[in-house]
C-alpha cells in the first residue's frame, strides 16, 4: 500500500474507534445517571417478606416479629455472601496467575465451604425462629415455602425466584396455591 492509503485507513480506523468509545462512555453515563433506580437486595427481601407474610397469613404482631427476625437474618446473611464474593474473587485471581498455587486454592475452597455451611446454619436458625411465631398451620405452610425455595434454587437466596415469579404473573392466589401448580 502506498503512504496515502495507509494514512487514510489509519484516519478512518481512529475515527471509528473514537465513535465506539464515545458511544460506550455515553451508555455508561446514561446508566449511571438515569432515573431508573437499581433494585437492591433490601428491596428484593422486602418484597419477598411481603410474599411470605401473605402466604402465611400472619397477623400484625406476627408480621412485626417476622420483619425483626428477617432483617436480622438478611444482615447476617449479607455479610456471609460478601465474604463468599471476596473468596471467589481471590480464587479467580489465583487461578489467573501464571503458576497458580494449589495450596492457596485448596485453602480458599475450604474457606468457601465453611462460609456455605455458615450460611446454611444461619438459614436453619432463621427458619426455627420464624417457626416459633407461627401457628401449627402456618408452620406447615412455612415448611412448604422453604422446601420449594431450597429445591428450586439449590440454596436459600432472596426467598426464591419462583415465589416472586408466581406473584408477578398472577398465580399466587393465597393459601394452598401450590396444589394447583
Amino acid at each position: 500500500m502506498d503512504y496515502f492509503i495507509k494514512k487514510r485507513f489509519s484516519f478512518w480506523l481512529v475515527f471509528f474507534l473514537l465513535i465506539v468509545n464515545v458511544a460506550a462512555i455515553s451508555t455508561i453515563l446514561y446508566h449511571i445517571y438515569s432515573d431508573k433506580p437499581v433494585s437492591s437486595s433490601t428491596e428484593e427481601s422486602s418484597s419477598a417478606g411481603k410474599i411470605i407474610t401473605n402466604e402465611l397469613g400472619l397477623n400484625a404482631d406476627q408480621k412485626d416479629m417476622f420483619h425483626s427476625i428477617n432483617s436480622s437474618y438478611n444482615e447476617q446473611a449479607q455479610k456471609i455472601l460478601n465474604q463468599l464474593t471476596e473468596k471467589r474473587s481471590e480464587m479467580l485471581a489465583e487461578l489467573g496467575e501464571e503458576n497458580p498455587d494449589t495450596l492457596i486454592l485448596n485453602t480458599i475452597a475450604n474457606d468457601i465451604g465453611e462460609l456455605h455451611a455458615a450460611l446454611k446454619l444461619l438459614t436453619i436458625e432463621n427458619f426455627l425462629e420464624l417457626k416459633k411465631i407461627c401457628t401449627p398451620d402456618q408452620q406447615q405452610q412455612l415448611s412448604k415455602i422453604y422446601k420449594d425455595m431450597l429445591e428450586s434454587e439449590g440454596h436459600f437466596k432472596g426467598y426464591g425466584k419462583q415465589y416472586r415469579h408466581r406473584y408477578r404473573h398472577g398465580q399466587g392466589g393465597g393459601k394452598g396455591w401450590q396444589k394447583n401448580n
